[in-house]
């Protein structure tokens, strides 16, 4: 258990890395249901956002596993810190596309894997932030 309330708690970037994994979760929970996303659908609609949520988790663990000491080590970290920012809007862009094919799928399912994105976005954008002030003397 922490020491700090809740509420005096803030965000880091291992918080993105579980959003991450939460919404390739969610994204498999959805595709392997077959009541959701038949067969015939699964490979060609549900691989491409399963691969999707997949590199989102890929680029933030690999964003996260670098600390910068150096200007080099800086921009490898924004580079995977981008690609992520990449695969969400990616990922968005399919979820809509494939919203409209697949009835099956509730808007509530739907809804859920675009907020998941929109938050990972959000800390992604955050942490670059973050990322600007902390190493600022590499810039």
């Amino acid at each position: 258990m922490s020491n700090v309330y809740k509420r005096n708690r803030t965000q880091s970037p291992l918080d993105v890395i579980n959003k991450s994994k939460e919404l390739l979760k969610e994204t498999y929970f959805i595709i392997m249901n077959e009541n959701k996303v038949p067969k015939k659908h699964r490979y060609f609609i549900g691989k491409s956002l399963y691969d999707s949520a997949n590199k989102i988790v890929s680029c933030t663990f690999c964003a996260n596993n670098i600390f910068p000491k150096c200007k080099d080590d800086l921009i490898k970290r924004r580079t995977h810190q981008n690609d992520a920012l990449y695969e969400c809007a990616l990922f968005l862009n399919l979820l809509d596309t494939y919203s409209d094919i697949l009835i099956n799928v509730s808007y509530k399912d739907v809804e859920k894997l675009a907020v998941l994105a929109n938050s990972i976005k959000a800390l992604i954008t955050a942490w670059i932030k973050s990322d600007t002030k902390q190493f600022e003397k590499f810039l």
